[in-house]
């Protein structure tokens, strides 16, 4: 069956127990087999702890249009491997010679890193890779291969996962290079760092990086107190997206918030300590801290958060469109200074419903929604099987990081949540049919 999907287009195996991708048939005389995946742009290969082969038996493989591929926790199965390595037995999935070349995003292990340092290569050789994905998820190396980077040149998203640093930073563990690195570092656009932990330092040698970031996304980093003692600038980012950081208590300081002239979205979701997200310090109660291009703030489950900010600080929010507040019980005012927001006209607010409200104001608003949810916090709230006919379905496997999910779907006829672990949350889902639960674990809380 697999020599006969030639249209084949995308392929993703995530979290089963496959020992191998094709099965090989039994009897017969063998002979060596050509898999041509003609059309296949995208393959993930995904939390695959038993994977070995591609293929038990002799054959090849061609992938000829391939651009994106991503493969993690699958530490049973060698990934790349050179061209003199296809005599091996198992053989290696891909060539590195043949497939790096073509590819636009890839990602490397531990194992793979090494591999390539330890090998010569054109320079151009990674020319075309513009999103590459690092992972770990193993505590093998906690100093970060900066010198790695400066093979991909053309690089504009990093993704950093599921590793233990010691630190992350230029500045040390590239002894006697560190000048000539800086300069050929990429310019990374878009960082995600998800499940980072026991950072010590990050980006630094005269903001390299960070000054050239449009998009941050900080995901499940459990160590991390604040934005601005790692981040020393930010003054072209448009994006940022922070996500069950369990330690972080605000997230930026003061004086940088004032650098964050380009931020259009801010994000910040189940960070469960966070009590403010601009703090301040020392006697800076009077600065003016002006948010220019802020369109969209989403305050989402923030369980510590008592407000914006709780300085003496002039905020002022020129484009601020959008403002929603869910599942934050104690937000009591938005800040204590003068206050701006001349396009605001109203605030998305989701207790157990999702509510618009205005009061004249966005903190005479914030007040008012305290004072409607009176500082309370849902309790957990029990399924009703009751069939309903619709035809969305929504599931959810395998997962171990909390929450699950901040919002459900609207309507669906099926919920079918097995082998998770953790706090799980599903929010909103409005209309469900009928729900499956299976090998949970220690599950929290279910809100519907």
């Amino acid at each position: 069956m697999a020599k006969s999907l030639l249209q084949l287009e995308s392929l993703d195996v995530n979290s089963c127990g496959v020992e191998e991708i094709v099965s090989k048939t039994d009897g017969g005389v063998e002979h060596e087999i050509l898999f041509e995946f003609n059309q296949l742009s995208f393959l993930k290969l995904w939390n695959l702890p038993n994977l070995v082969y591609f293929y038990p038996g002799t054959h090849k493989t061609s992938w000829p249009a391939l651009k994106k591929l991503t493969i993690s926790r699958c530490g049973k199965i060698k990934i790349f491997g050179h061209v003199q390595s296809q005599s091996q037995f198992p053989k290696p999935l891909f060539i590195i010679e043949q497939v790096i070349p073509q590819l636009e995003l890839v990602s490397f292990d531990v194992g793979d890193i090494a591999m390539i340092n330890n090998h010569q290569f054109e320079a151009d050789f990674f020319c075309n890779i513009r999103h590459l994905q690092i992972n770990c998820h193993l505590d093998e190396a906690n100093i970060f291969p900066f010198c790695f980077l400066q093979r991909f040149y053309s690089v504009e998203a990093l993704e950093v996962g599921s590793w233990n640093f010691k630190e992350l930073s230029p500045s040390e563990g590239d002894s006697g290079e560190d000048n000539d690195m800086i300069t050929t570092l990429p310019k990374i656009k878009r960082l995600i760092l998800d499940c980072v932990t026991n950072t010590r330092l990050l980006w630094t040698q005269e903001d390299h990086i960070s000054s050239s970031l449009e998009s941050l996304q900080v995901w499940h980093c459990p160590n991390l107190i604040n934005l601005g003692s790692y981040f020393s600038t930010l003054q072209n980012l448009t994006t940022l997206d922070v996500w069950d950081c369990k330690e972080m208590t605000e997230l930026i300081t003061s004086s940088k918030a004032q650098s964050l002239v380009c931020l259009v979205t801010m994000r910040i979701r189940e960070c469960e300590t966070m009590r403010e997200v601009v703090a301040s310090q020392g006697d800076e109660s009077t600065d003016e801290i002006v948010f220019e291009k802020l369109k969209y703030l989403d305050l989402h489950c923030l369980l510590s958060l008592k407000s914006f900010s709780s300085g003496n600080h002039t905020f002022r929010f020129p484009s601020l469109e959008r403002v929603t507040v869910s599942q934050c019980p104690r937000i009591n005012n938005f800040c204590q200074g003068v206050l701006s927001t001349p396009k605001l006209r109203r605030v998305l607010f989701r207790g157990t419903d999702f509510k618009e409200r205005w009061a004249g104001d966005l903190n005479a608003t914030v007040e008012q929604l305290y004072k409607e949810q009176g500082n309370f916090i849902p309790p957990p709230v029990a399924f009703e099987k009751a069939r309903i006919d619709l035809q969305e379905e929504f599931q959810v496997h395998n997962y171990t990081r909390r929450p699950i999910l901040p919002s459900g779907p609207k309507s669906c006829a099926r919920v079918h949540a097995s082998r998770c672990r953790g706090s799980m949350w599903i929010v909103h889902c409005g209309a469900v049919g009928f729900v499956v639960l299976n090998r949970l674990g220690s599950i929290d809380r279910w809100l519907i």
